[in-house]
């Protein structure tokens, strides 16, 4: 994490989530102070306490529509309706949204036969392509959440349960002492009938940030992520301002997630390039996730050079891993003129370069 303050002080919003401020600084608009000062670790404590009384902020899974509001029971309607339609190309060759809940179905099964539960975490160490997609879908149809491991280094999460490695990969996501399941050649689906999977709702965790933060990265439950997804999709078009998005941002948030779900969840296909994920057509856009990019210093003052926050209208609301682990990741934003908004830190350093962001790690 970036270096704090020596004093922080713990602030809250009308969301009830609870966030840590810099205590020589001004609060921001839409937020409150809760009068209590200390240390990093002091205030996370303290975090801790508070919520055990009055209950974590609360999630956008509280919708009557629970189906719809998780990404396996949106998913799943979509096939539903058409699955002879296109849902990922990938080296000219296409994948039916049928033929990917079929794949996906075997493989969680596979998944749960390793003992994998309802809300745990399983690491994805996989090329970019349509086996990515596969396995992805397969933890959340096996009801856990999954983390992406690209560069195979150690994870942080102290809660992984198993790791999804191609067969090149397998030998070194074992050292971390985890079962692995290795990925091999996707079928077509054999004569065996899909399986269904566990039943999710929009509080359960889908997705973890990966980064360095100590206890873990941020969780999207099914619910934030559909309402990140559905952000994703929407781009807004012409030129991109100064201070938009930094060059290979998908470094520093993993924002192919939010494209790969943004398109799968409104019925588009996924298209990768030799690089990864393609960006969607006609998104002329190259932020579609209408983020506000800053660069700021331990004061959250804003500065050359300096750690990378994300800021964006879908990171309100309630996230899974608890409000302790949010508060590590989630900044209060104090340039959201409407109050009350949350910035992300991305765990990566940037600075500007005649109007660009640039990673500088």
């Amino acid at each position: 994490m970036p270096a704090a303050p020596q004093y922080l002080r713990i602030v809250v919003n009308a969301e009830r989530r609870y966030g840590l401020w810099p205590f020589t600084r001004r609060i921001p608009p839409g937020w409150a102070d809760t009068y209590f000062v200390g240390s990093r670790m002091r205030c996370l404590a303290q975090i801790t306490e508070l919520t055990r009384h009055h209950g974590p902020a609360p999630s956008p899974g509280d919708h009557p529509d629970a189906a719809g509001r998780t990404a396996t029971g949106r998913l799943g309607r979509i096939t539903a309706a058409a699955p002879h339609r296109a849902a990922v190309l990938s080296a000219g060759r296409p994948l039916t949204f049928g033929e990917l809940d079929r794949r996906a179905g075997a493989l969680a099964r596979a998944v749960a036969e390793r003992g994998v539960r309802r809300g745990e975490l399983v690491g994805l160490r996989l090329r970019p392509g349509t086996g990515a997609v596969v396995a992805r879908l397969a933890v959340l149809k096996a009801g856990a959440a999954y983390l992406p491991m690209r560069d195979g280094s150690p994870p942080a999460q102290p809660d992984l349960r198993l790791i999804i490695a191609e067969p090149e990969y397998a030998g070194p996501a074992r050292r971390h002492g985890l079962p692995v399941l290795v990925r091999r050649r996707d079928r077509a689906g054999g004569r065996a009938p899909a399986w269904v999977g566990r039943a999710v709702v929009p509080g359960d965790p889908a997705y973890v940030v990966p980064g360095p933060a100590p206890g873990g990265g941020l969780v999207f439950d099914h619910g934030r992520l559909v309402l990140a997804a559905a952000a994703a999709t929407h781009a807004a078009g012409g030129p991109l301002p100064a201070g938009g998005p930094p060059e290979y941002s998908a470094r520093s948030l993993d924002c192919d997630e939010l494209v790969i779900w943004g398109q799968l969840l409104h019925g588009e296909p996924i298209r990768f390039d030799g690089h990864g994920v393609a960006t969607p057509p006609g998104a002329d856009d190259p932020d579609p996730h209408h983020a506000r990019w800053y660069v700021l210093d331990d004061d959250l003052h804003p500065v050359p050079e300096g750690q990378l926050y994300l800021a964006a209208d879908w990171l309100g609301g309630g996230y899974g891993g608890g409000p302790t682990r949010t508060a590590r990741w989630l900044r209060p934003d104090p340039f959201d003129r409407a109050g009350g908004g949350t910035m992300l830190w991305t765990g990566h350093r940037a600075r500007r370069d005649n109007g660009v962001l640039r990673l500088a790690d």
